[in-house]
């Protein structure tokens, strides 16, 4: 694999968060404030799309950079994934100290997917 494939699969790690009408979303996308605002708009509420936009899919980024199989049972996926948790807290802690937020790891046995979700407290 090549170092500039490595960084863009680690590049979520630092991911951008925005604070749209008191909604916290992630950005993984690079999609401007107006691409965000018309995405969110498509949901039945903003409160839905922070739920479906703030899943974050790392499975591809896992099956590329460890060049094998692996399996939701290993018990490296969940430090892979608690690597990307905790410095998505230390960036919205720093960013929005006012916000508090749960990031959750799912896991889809069905297709052995694998990522994180950041839900706001409200």
């Amino acid at each position: 694999m090549q170092i500039s494939r490595l960084a863009y699969l680690l590049s979520d790690i630092v991911a951008e968060f925005v604070l749209m009408d008191g909604l916290l979303f992630i950005n993984t996308l690079e999609r401007t404030t107006d691409q965000l605002a018309t995405e969110i708009g498509t949901y039945t509420s903003p409160r839905d799309a922070q739920f479906w936009i703030n899943i974050v899919p790392l499975s591809e980024a896992i099956s590329e950079i460890v060049q094998a199989d692996w399996n939701l049972d290993d018990p490296g996926v969940d430090e892979f994934l608690g690597l990307y948790a905790t410095a998505w807290g230390h960036q919205i802690n720093a960013r929005y100290p006012e916000i508090r937020v749960t990031i959750e790891t799912w896991k889809e046995e069905d297709t052995g997917d694998v990522g994180l979700r950041v839900l706001q407290a409200i």
